[in-house]
């Protein structure tokens, strides 16, 4: 079976085989690339992407403070929406 997708299965691999320390830097990192795009949206005037990144951006912060506040980063399966 071909990959249809290299970038995608790079980003796969990177998240499976990622420690649960460099998990969380990925899912801090997505918060923050997120925000930036909803700031960008706002100076652009489109409502619908600004909330969109604010979701995204509320989802990533929301585990990242999961993990850093109850310890549970080395608990936790790679779970991070690419």
């Amino acid at each position: 079976m071909a990959i249809k997708n290299p970038y995608q299965a790079y980003q796969t691999n990177s998240v499976t085989t990622a420690s649960p320390g460099e998990l969380t830097l990925m899912l801090y990192n997505g918060c923050l690339k997120f925000l930036h795009l909803g700031k960008k949206a706002i100076e652009e005037g489109n409502v619908q992407e600004k909330n969109n990144k604010h979701s995204k951006s509320t989802k990533h912060y929301t585990r990242v403070y999961g993990d850093v506040k109850y310890g549970r980063a080395h608990e936790q399966e790679p779970t991070i929406a690419l």
